[in-house]
């Protein structure tokens, strides 16, 4: 059947253009009804996420505050309790900052990042020679990628991933140098 043969038929049981027409319209209106409901959810999830950030970002200026504290008072006191706890804070401050830090030994690459709110089975780790990507597929949340540039070789078969608190540390090892010139060379 073709088209002309549906307007036969409709026109048979007293469908008029004007009809088919408005049933048109009302079909279109459901179908932006419906997205605009889709769109409307969407946003009250991100809407939701921006929240929960901006909590643990107060939470973050708090500690930062805290720890503020601490160096006033080892500062003022010098006290050796203080001077204990001195080596820890560098470590506190980069877990809070959100910031991701990568350096460079000579056998590895360490990657260090700070992940909110977000539990260790929702989080993947890969990598290719020159990346390391971190999945973050949250129920909660908008499912997130970052891909991190990585500054040499790397194995990415033999990445080691830890997560403790909220910090993502993952140790790629550097391929080895003969391995590197090899692949530089074409083979």
């Amino acid at each position: 059947m073709n088209i002309g043969d549906y307007l036969s038929f409709l026109v048979g049981y007293g469908v008029t253009d004007t009809d088919l027409l408005l049933a048109g319209i009302l079909l279109f209106l459901l179908v932006l009804i419906s997205l605009v409901m889709g769109f409307k959810g969407r946003y009250t999830r991100i809407d939701k996420a921006v929240r929960r950030c901006s909590d643990e970002l107060k939470k973050h200026q708090r500690m930062i505050g805290l720890i503020g504290a601490k160096i006033k008072k080892y500062e003022s006191t010098g006290s050796a309790e203080e001077l204990e706890h001195w080596s820890r804070i560098e470590d506190e401050l980069m877990a809070l900052a959100d910031l991701p830090s990568i350096k460079e030994t000579g056998e590895e690459i360490i990657l260090r990042t700070h992940v909110a709110q977000s539990r260790k089975d929702y989080i993947d780790v890969s990598a290719t020679k020159e990346s390391v990507m971190i999945s973050i597929k949250d129920k909660k949340s908008i499912p997130l990628n970052i891909i991190y540039g990585i500054p040499a070789t790397i194995n990415p078969s033999k990445l080691i991933v830890t997560y403790k608190g909220n910090t993502l540390e993952i140790h790629a090892p550097k391929e080895p140098l003969k391995a590197r010139e090899t692949e530089e060379k074409g083979g």
